[in-house]
């Protein structure tokens, strides 16, 4: 195996607007302007990453700055902010694309209003970060102009929770403009989720649908790097996106301070071949917390992507996209009364098609993390 590159990042964060994947992560609070109260989050955190594989091999440090801000305008109006600056440095080679290159910038996370006119009903327009789908196979932390709407219903009385999700987006090409000789891409995507939730227990299943069409040539051009089946002069997908999402969670909480949970994604796309055409990712994690001042978080992951189950150009480059299947691990360690969190994770990857464009991959990071309750 080769010998690992690593990346040094440094993260700082005012998160208002995204939860994120552990809530205990990152700390809010709120400061009064007048009448409204305007929610802000921080989080700081350095990052140690490797990326070895035959056609590329990255080594990088760098520093970020994430801000948001959520501000409720009305009783039913609220607007989220949210935005990160970079700059990392380091050495990167790729025989191909270098996605993994040292980058620097601001980069917008989300920039939207929602309006809830009745209770348990909701509408949300602007640019919307996809990571709130929990589907690394189908999005990544990648940011669209879209529009929501929501429903959700818990009868009285019952632990039940039932809600529908739209979404309609504009996916943006990963290089290059978002217009295609089709015209503009589009997305839409459907999902009905239902959940038990009890004080010892809890478990929550969905279905969707999602499509994706007139995807520009600079996407299917990125696309044909990650893993999809791409004809080139013009680039252009060879097969459509429209599919099924599935996803499930299953969560049991024992003894105090220790709690289990499993579940994973499911995503079938219903015009490639059948033998190109799926994906899965499976998870299972624990939670336990060695008394009040640490908690021990590990979590294991097995996945398998086909070539051509979603565009390579917007899921996870930590998974390394496309036509892979493998495993990951990780473990993060936090110290809550300090708001301090270490993680570290691996993540090993084969490929499933013979391509001349991937080999095996081997990703490793280190990031130490710190939330603030005030700025």
């Amino acid at each position: 195996m080769k010998a690992k590159s690593w990346k040094i990042t440094a993260t700082a964060a005012l998160v208002a607007t995204l939860p994120p994947a552990n809530p205990a992560r990152a700390a809010t609070s709120s400061l009064a302007l007048g009448s409204e109260a305007p929610e802000l989050r921080a989080t700081t955190s350095l990052k140690a990453q490797t990326i070895d594989e035959l056609n590329k091999r990255t080594r990088l440090s760098g520093f970020s700055l994430e801000g948001s801000l959520k501000y409720q305008l009305e009783e039913n109006l609220d607007a989220r902010i949210a935005a990160s600056l970079y700059a990392e440095t380091g050495s990167s080679e790729a025989l191909f694309q270098n996605e993994y290159a040292p980058a620097r910038g601001l980069s917008l996370i989300e920039a939207s209003a929602g309006w809830a006119p009745i209770s348990g009903a909701s509408l949300r327009v602007g640019a919307i970060n996809q990571a709130f789908h929990d589907a690394p196979l189908l999005f990544s932390k990648i940011t669209f102009p879209a529009a929501t709407q929501q429903w959700s219903w818990e009868p009285a009385g019952s632990s039940l929770r039932l809600a529908l999700l739209a979404e309609q987006a504009i996916p943006s090409a990963s290089s290059g403009a978002a217009t295609s000789t089709q015209g503009t891409p589009f997305y839409d995507f459907e999902r009905l989720s239902a959940g038990v939730h009890h004080d010892s227990w809890m478990t929550e299943a969905s279905v969707g649908h999602f499509a994706f069409h007139g995807l520009a040539s600079a996407t299917a051009q990125d696309a044909l790097f990650r893993g999809n089946t791409v004809s080139p002069n013009p680039s252009r997908f060879i097969y459509g996106y429209e599919g099924l999402l599935a996803g499930a969670r299953l969560e049991l909480r024992g003894a105090p301070g220790l709690t289990l949970a499993t579940g994973g994604n499911l995503v079938v796309n219903f015009r490639a071949p059948s033998t190109r055409n799926q994906g899965f990712l499976f998870f299972a994690e624990t939670s336990l917390s060695a008394g009040p001042k640490l908690k021990l978080t590990p979590r294991f992951e097995l996945f398998r992507n086909e070539s051509d189950s979603t565009p390579g150009a917007y899921n996870s480059a930590a998974l390394a996209h496309n036509n892979r299947r493998g495993f990951a691990f990780g473990i993060e360690a936090s110290l809550p009364k300090s708001s301090l969190a270490v993680e570290a994770r691996l993540v090993r990857a084969e490929v499933i098609e013979a391509s001349p464009f991937q080999a095996r991959f081997t990703g490793f990071s280190l990031n130490l993390r710190k939330s603030y309750d005030s700025l």
